[in-house]
């Protein structure tokens, strides 16, 4: 059911849009809410009457009706979530970076979602993006484009605060195996590179951010020193700061200074755990 084709709710939104004040600031009166929440007790239970509130009210700006209307759907139908395209995209937005426009702020209605609305929203869209990442993962070796595809999506969960961005690393490493890369052999591989160059670091100074337990930041650092360790070895055996990777025949990884990168690594660890345990990564004899 929309909202066109029942007269009832027809009349109730009318009554909603009709007390939204033209100024900016008192734009969503109490009797604008009041007619909401008639409407919830009579509509709540119907997910399409949902979103057609939540296009309504973006429309109109009624940033405190939104952010409401956001708390309602995930407090009562958070499993169809996944079915809507549109609110799974208006999400992203919310934690997005982009510009915003003289229309809509998502950084206003972002601000007035709760700390736990927050984090319900992150737990959607990283489960949503592990889905993705983890398909692309596998197929990473089969162009660069998807190789691409999977920075831009691990990326993007670093956007978000969740401690899930824990599964969203260790799916990178766990999958290098299983696309066949001998890891006992050779940490450099295209996956590796990726989690090392372009993730490791986002997330060391972050760790609060994010929540990472200590033992997972000691295990990533140890792949870190793995990788460059041997493309520093590598580096002097062949006289070239050009190295292949496994998994493209066409893409290399070149570092001017390995040992450096490794030591800012662990500077921004030390930085931001003052209780980092040394230890971890002396071999006990």
């Amino acid at each position: 059911m929309t909202i066109e084709s029942n007269s009832n709710l027809v009349y109730l939104i009318d009554q909603i849009r009709s007390n939204l004040d033209g100024n900016e600031i008192t734009k969503e009166t109490p009797r604008a809410h009041a007619w909401l929440l008639t409407t919830l007790s009579i509509y709540g239970d119907q997910f399409n009457v949902l979103i057609d509130l939540y296009r309504l009210f973006r429309e109109q700006n009624s940033y405190i009706l939104l952010s409401f209307i956001i708390e309602h759907i995930l407090q009562y139908h958070l499993n169809e979530i996944d079915k809507n395209i549109y609110l799974q995209q208006e999400f992203q937005m919310i934690f997005s970076n982009s510009i915003e426009n003289d229309k809509f702020s998502y950084s206003r209605l972002y601000s007035l979602l709760s700390l736990s609305t927050r984090d319900i929203i992150s737990s959607l869209l990283i489960r949503k993006w592990y889905d993705e990442l983890e398909e692309n993962l596998l197929l990473s070796t089969k162009s660069i484009q998807l190789l691409n595809q999977c920075r831009t999506k691990a990326l993007a969960c670093l956007t978000l605060s969740s401690s899930s961005i824990s599964s969203i690393l260790q799916l990178i490493i766990n999958t290098e195996n299983k696309i066949g890369f001998n890891t006992k052999l050779t940490s450099l591989n295209i996956l590796r590179c990726l989690f090392v160059q372009d993730l490791l670091p986002i997330v060391l100074e972050n760790l609060q951010k994010f929540d990472i337990q200590s033992h997972l930041c000691h295990k990533w650092l140890i792949y870190a020193m793995e990788f460059y360790i041997e493309y520093l070895i590598i580096s002097l055996k062949t006289k070239s700061i050009h190295i292949k990777l496994e998994g493209n025949n066409d893409q290399t990884f070149q570092c001017e200074n390995p040992i450096e990168q490794i030591e800012k690594l662990m500077n921004l660890a030390l930085n931001v755990q003052q209780n980092f345990n040394w230890q971890q990564f002396i071999t006990q004899r």
